[in-house]
């Protein structure tokens, strides 16, 4: 993230998303192992706050499943309900703007 943070300008956003520790499951390794990666950790919701921290960039929104679910598929969800989308329950997200 410092090595990031030295390259953006003040003002820049950077989205990431993260496992959660208490739901992190072995299926998930599993996939991650499929698609050639390696899963290297999974993360309480204050940890990526702790890890920002000192590198330039703040922690800025932090939501959680349900709130990704209706910002970014309400609308699709509204015109397909026979299909519905929804965000990934052992998965968050945080948004961190540079400093």
């Amino acid at each position: 993230m410092a090595a990031l943070s030295a390259r953006m300008p003040r003002g820049s956003a950077l989205a990431f998303d993260y496992p959660v520790r208490a739901a992190a499951a072995p299926e998930q390794a599993e996939l991650a192992r499929a698609a050639g990666e390696e899963m290297r950790g999974a993360y309480t919701r204050g940890e990526p706050e702790r890890l920002l921290a000192g590198t330039g960039f703040l922690a800025y929104e932090h939501p959680g499943p349900a709130e990704l679910t209706d910002r970014v598929f309400r609308s699709c969800n509204a015109a397909h309900p026979e299909a519905p989308m929804a965000a990934e329950e052992r998965v968050n997200c945080c948004l961190a703007v540079r400093q």
